[in-house]
């Protein structure tokens, strides 16, 4: 099962999705209303995901530590 998740980055929206363990997708959200992401709660590999993504944003890292499975060509 696939899950999705929203995060505001200084680079604009993403939308964060993913499996039991790994991230399949980080992509940029399509029109979503900001009020969502408020109260969103993150969950298993998307909340440490979102936690990797803040410290890469605020310069604190380098190299990302995720079990990622994108799909596609």
């Amino acid at each position: 099962m696939i899950q999705t998740a929203l995060y505001q980055s200084p680079i604009g929206r993403l939308e964060i999705s993913a499996n039991e363990s790994s991230i399949v997708s980080i992509l940029f959200a399509k029109k979503t209303e900001i009020e969502n992401l408020k109260h969103q709660k993150y969950f298993g590999i998307i909340e440490i995901c979102v936690a990797q993504l803040d410290e890469y944003f605020e310069g604190k890292r380098k190299v990302f530590m995720l079990n990622c499975q994108p799909s596609g060509t």
